[in-house]
């Protein structure tokens, strides 16, 4: 990610006037705390006044006061063609980031000097969030929840299809493949759990509040390379064309290492968390995988196959 973007995601954080913890900017970033006092300082230099709160409870705070409108920064040709090129690939989607994003697009290009905008052509594939009416909805919601620390009560529908009741302390809003989570936390037993925002219904801001615990952190919940934290399996598969062709291409799993074979096929070796995820994306390969390693992973993956044979023969 380019550091005018990552400046951009920055200041549209701060813009609430919270005061949040370094570590808590730097996982939003996905940076370290080193590159996030360098943002800082950029941003500085450009005329944002961001105050440094130290102490336990300390953190980041912008002072609009004391900081240039956004239509001032100093930002060329290059960084703006890269702007407009993120927002091609946003194409058109309908959530409120990308409203969002296409009127700061907009107040920029008025104020460049210059103005050299290149047209790039993006074939965009269908949203895969029917639903981004009622996640906008909810995400408006539950954004005003977490801004004065309320606890909600909402109906969930679980992967089963049944419809269950929750009041929680919200403490995150995260994105994920099209889709935005909610995270909630209970301080008591250190315990997260995560809600899709299109599956809740009938969201209610109560009047009690709560107070964040300063020891959350998101990372301790969510995998790196899956939605969930859990047990890190080392996959050893092989694949056959045209399967092993695409997959070649992408980067899936951690440690990942493709061994070309002569006939087209690969050897894939990585490790990957999430046993749900793992084995979706290996019944996405069809007939072109043979799981190698672990017995585990084979195991149920050949369980899932027999339920769906005994289906299709009825």
């Amino acid at each position: 990610m380019s550091k005018t973007t990552l400046s951009l995601k920055l200041l549209t954080k701060l813009a609430s006037g919270r005061l949040y913890k370094k570590s808590e900017l730097a996982d939003y970033l996905e940076v370290t705390e080193r590159k996030l006092i360098e943002l800082r300082y950029d941003l500085i230099d450009a005329g944002f006044y961001i105050e440094t709160i130290s102490g336990v409870y300390g953190g980041y705070r912008l002072d609009k006061s004391r900081s240039l409108m956004l239509s001032n920064l100093n930002i060329n040709n290059e960084e703006f063609n890269s702007l407009k090129f993120i927002e091609k690939t946003l194409g058109n989607d309908q959530s409120v980031h990308h409203k969002n994003f296409h009127s700061v697009v907009e107040k920029l290009e008025a104020n460049l000097k210059n103005n050299e905008v290149l047209e790039y052509q993006i074939i965009k594939e269908l949203s895969s969030n029917r639903l981004i009416e009622i996640e906008n909805d909810n995400f408006e919601i539950l954004l005003n929840a977490l801004k004065c620390c309320s606890k909600v009560k909402f109906s969930y529908k679980k992967l089963d299809a049944t419809i269950k009741e929750y009041t929680w302390d919200p403490y995150e809003l995260f994105f994920y493949k099209g889709f935005w989570y909610l995270i909630t936390y209970n301080e008591k037993y250190n315990k997260a759990y995560q809600y899709k925002l299109v599956r809740m219904k009938h969201i209610e801001i109560l009047d009690e509040r709560y107070k964040k615990s300063p020891q959350f952190k998101l990372s301790d919940f969510t995998g790196v390379t899956s939605i969930f934290k859990g047990e890190m399996y080392h996959l050893v598969l092989k694949i056959t064309p045209p399967s092993s062709v695409f997959i070649s291409e992408l980067q899936v799993a951690l440690n990942q290492e493709i061994i070309e074979e002569s006939d087209g096929s690969i050897i894939f070796k990585g490790s990957m968390e999430g046993k749900v995820e793992i084995l979706a994306w290996l019944l996405s390969l069809g007939e072109n995988v043979t799981i190698i390693e672990p017995i585990e992973i084979k195991t149920d993956y050949q369980e899932k196959l027999r339920k769906m044979m005994s289906k299709i023969m009825d």
